[in-house]
């Protein structure tokens, strides 16, 4: 079967749009991830990029976790809005619906169902099992395609299984992949000696379909009776069932999804309306800029004026004002008396014409400001934090479907105001270390310089003496001396020599700790009294990992540690290799301090950009960088903390041993 492109496949348009509201609420991974894995339109999309000639860097991934955490959050954002328009172009009838409906359900229990059984058989990859079984009749879903398309009878046919594994092999998911998607209707007596994965895609899908023989391959293939059998099947349906309602599909019944499709749109016409309202947000490059922007977009949006608002501190500041810009405003944020400061304290929307509300004078003296009869509160928030507020007058309440369009404009502005932040805190610490390695390199240079000088300076020492009596060569000997001194005094002060190192995807990691030690070595740890011990690893440690961002992590883990002992204390950075994890080998690091641990509000959002903690102990922050640049690589991060310090461990992907043999003969 000849197939359409891989984008192209339909999939229930209730869970597109749970993807959408999943985006635009700050979704982080796991609940993204678990929208994909329901789906075989998406995960299929998500599979066919991570293993692209773009995505793909040098290792097929084989999983739908390592495939997300390939294409990193930003590409999957525009996979949703991509496979969004693409659903809404689908011209699917009453009858494909049904079908699509029926599809989706036989696929997720059929994923269920295999990573169930892969868990109870001891099969070493049950998410391997999960995505072969979300994958397994992605030929019947090509076939749908093309005949709501009317182009079924122009193309050649095949087998949906054989049109499946040929999928799979393209998507370099593995050959036992491929074999087990088209081995799955083949009779149990037939392949009761293939490998593992082969048996658990073909009694997946029969008990999947409640096949009549399902019970009879169940015992055939794995021995398992006729009772856990049942078990399972009955959990699966309850599984499938509770899932389909917390999307809002019926598995009985009509399933045209009109009205789905409907809310769809609309959420499109707003997805674009705020990305167009965005674009000045997107190029701004400090916060003047991005308030200004913010303010022109905002103006646009509501045909009002407007008032940007940021916190600072206890307060919120303004830093744009529609019509008034020498006004100087600040507002205070406690006690959170006002509709303003109750928008900023719980993040939520606010109108001064909400049933139930009383503006207090600072709401009513906000309205006198913009000179309108009402006002809205928009909060600016990225993951649970809010970062300020946009305040907004009109003449007439708006509809409950605008204010949807502003609340999502207000999440975009937030997740934008955080990336701003992000990307000046990078600078800064690219510039910061730029200088270190400067000053590394003078160093480096002054030292080797320095033993030829000296030996100079004794050689002029003893002429001195020899010729002490002829009072002129002596005098041009000590010129010539002092010249020296200013010559070693001149390569001192020499700040515009850099090493160059070349960047690359394969990284010696013991030469990058040992490299960043000494940077650090005079500029942070003596200078705070910290003593830092390295244990590296006598085996080789190669990963998968470029230089510049690596370093990066380093630097923002390390400075936090040095910042988390503020009277001194122990740092150990180690290295370990061939950490086996999640089916494939990883190069370890860790960086450990004696500190008094991470601060709660620093625990409550690990990972996630909040306001600085420092002084406190580590950077909120510079954690999130740390966590982009982690999952960029491939890469996990994880961190233990306590009373006794605070240790991160890193796993970044190892290059594999038949690399490193050849790299060291």
């Amino acid at each position: 079967m000849s197939s359409p492109a891989d984008g192209d496949l339909p999939s229930l348009p209730q869970i597109v749009l749970r993807m959408l509201h999943a985006c635009h609420n700050d979704a982080d991974y796991r609940e993204l991830g678990q929208l994909i894995a329901s789906d075989t339109a998406l995960s299929s999309r998500v599979m066919a990029l991570a293993n692209s000639s773009y995505f793909n860097r040098g290792q097929p991934v084989n999983s739908l976790e390592r495939a997300l955490l390939r294409l990193g959050i930003e590409n999957l954002r525009t996979l949703v809005i991509t496979a969004a328009l693409r659903q809404f172009l689908q011209d699917l009838g009453a009858d494909h619906w049904q079908q699509l409906r029926d599809f989706w359900r036989h696929s997720l229990a059929t994923a269920l169902m295999a990573r169930t059984l892969a868990v109870l058989t001891r099969y070493p990859a049950p998410d391997e099992a999960y995505l072969a079984g979300m994958l397994h009749n992605i030929g019947e879903l090509m076939a749908l395609k093309m005949a709501a398309a009317g182009t079924e009878n122009d193309v050649e046919i095949s087998p949906h299984a054989e049109a499946g594994a040929k999928l799979a092999e393209r998507w370099e998911l593995g050959p036992l992949v491929a074999d087990a998607i088209r081995y799955q209707q083949t009779p149990p007596e037939e392949i009761w000696d293939t490998p593992h994965l082969v048996k658990l895609i073909n009694l997946s899908t029969r008990l999947a379909m409640s096949d009549n023989r399902g019970m009879e391959a169940a015992r055939t293939l794995f021995g398992l009776t006729a009772a856990l059998t049942r078990e399972i099947c009955s959990r699966i349906d309850q599984e499938v069932a509770s899932l389909a309602e917390s999307l809002s599909i019926p598995l009985e019944g009509d399933s045209n999804a009109l009205d789905v499709r409907q809310a769809l749109l609309t959420e499109l016409l707003n997805h674009g309306l705020v990305n167009e309202a965005t674009t000045a947000l997107r190029r701004s490059t400090d916060d003047l800029q991005f308030s200004n922007a913010l303010l022109t977009s905002v103006e646009y949006l509501c045909d009002a004026p407007a008032i940007v608002l940021a916190i600072d501190g206890e307060w919120l500041t303004a830093q744009a004002i529609s019509s008034w810009p020498e006004l100087s405003l600040r507002l205070p944020r406690e006690p959170a008396r006002s509709l303003i400061a109750i928008c900023a304290a719980e993040g939520r929307i606010l109108t001064t014409y909400d049933d139930g509300v009383e503006p207090a004078i600072v709401d009513q003296q906000l309205g006198h400001l913009l000179k309108r009869a009402h006002l809205i509160y928009l909060p600016l928030q990225h993951q649970g934090q809010c970062l300020g507020v946009v305040v907004a007058g009109i003449d007439n309440p708006l509809p409950k479907a605008r204010l949807d369009l502003l609340a999502l404009f207000a999440r975009e502005a937030g997740q934008l105001r955080v990336k701003l932040g992000q990307e000046r805190e990078t600078d800064q610490s690219a510039r910061s270390l730029e200088r270190m390695e400067q000053e590394l390199v003078v160093r480096r240079v002054a030292h080797e310089i320095s033993n030829p000088l000296t030996i100079i300076r004794n050689y002029l020492s003893t002429l001195q003496d020899k010729l002490s009596d002829d009072e002129s060569v002596s005098a041009d000997l000590q010129v010539v001396r002092e010249e020296l001194e200013r010559a070693a005094d001149l390569l001192l002060q020499l700040r515009d020599t850099r090493e160059e190192i070349p960047e690359g995807a394969e990284l010696d990691i013991n030469t990058e700790v040992r490299n960043l030690a000494d940077l650090l070595q005079d500029s942070l740890f003596a200078a705070h009294d910290v003593h830092c011990q390295l244990q590296l690893s006598e085996a080789p440690v190669t990963a998968h990992a470029t230089r510049g961002p690596l370093r990066q992590v380093l630097v923002n883990l390390v400075r936090n540690a040095v910042e988390a002992m503020s009277e001194g204390g122990e740092l150990e950075i180690r290295t370990s290799p061939s950490i086996w994890q999640g089916h494939r080998n990883w190069i370890e690091i860790s960086i450990s301090d004696s500190g008094t641990g991470l601060p709660e509000s620093v625990r409550q959002n690990m990972f996630r950009p909040v306001q600085t903690t420092k002084g406190e102990g580590h950077s909120g922050l510079g954690l999130s960088i740390v966590k982009q640049l982690i999952d960029d690589m491939e890469g996990i991060i994880s961190c233990r903390t306590g009373s006794d310090g605070t240790s991160f461990q890193i796993l970044l992907p190892a290059v594999s041993g038949d690399k490193q043999d050849k790299k060291e003969t």
